[in-house]
């Protein structure tokens, strides 16, 4: 499926998944040709970025336009939203449509309904600090995949200093390991 909306407050997590989407989209060697990243703050950027989305890569590899923070998951004119509806199932097998934002898009907006309905979803939610076992769950998934055995009362020691940020769980954990 070639559009993703991403959306959620856990920085970490979406941060490593857009950098693994690029990875599997882009060939290394192509990347400046084949990424682009369109700011929210111009009124050009939608259009800009849906013609980008229909044009072929360069070289081999595809092609990923980034929308972060998006206007379009906010009210669109209706210019835009039927340039949306035409383009979004004709987007190329080989190209990348990938929206993010921290909050969680309003369903009621028909460009958000759109998206929805033709675009791969994932959520990136931050656990609540007083969730302390979710915490320790977490941090027991990445102490895995960084390749580090703790204790249980060092997953509480380890959760109490940090709290729910993850990406200062993932770097002492990193520390640790060291």
């Amino acid at each position: 499926m070639p559009t993703y909306l991403y959306f959620g407050e856990n920085e970490f997590f979406l941060t490593r998944t857009i950098k693994q989407l690029k990875t599997h989209t882009l060939d290394q060697q192509w990347a400046n040709f084949n990424y682009t990243e369109y700011p929210p703050e111009s009124k050009e950027t939608i259009p800009q970025a849906l013609s980008d989305i229909m044009t072929p890569a360069v070289g081999s590899g595809g092609r990923l336009v980034h929308l972060p923070n998006s206007t379009l998951l906010g009210v669109c004119s209706k210019e835009i939203l039927l340039q949306l509806e035409s383009i979004l199932p004709k987007i190329p097998s080989t190209n990348t449509l990938l929206i993010t934002n921290t909050h969680k898009p309003d369903a009621r907006n028909k460009s958000v309904k759109l998206l929805l309905e033709s675009a791969q979803v994932q959520e990136f939610p931050l656990i609540p600090q007083w969730q302390t076992e979710a915490l320790i769950q977490q941090a027991r998934t990445l102490a895995d995949e960084v390749g580090v055995t703790l204790t249980t009362d060092a997953y509480t020691v380890l959760i109490d200093y940090t709290g729910n940020h993850t990406q200062l769980i993932f770097t002492e954990l990193e520390k640790l390991k060291t």
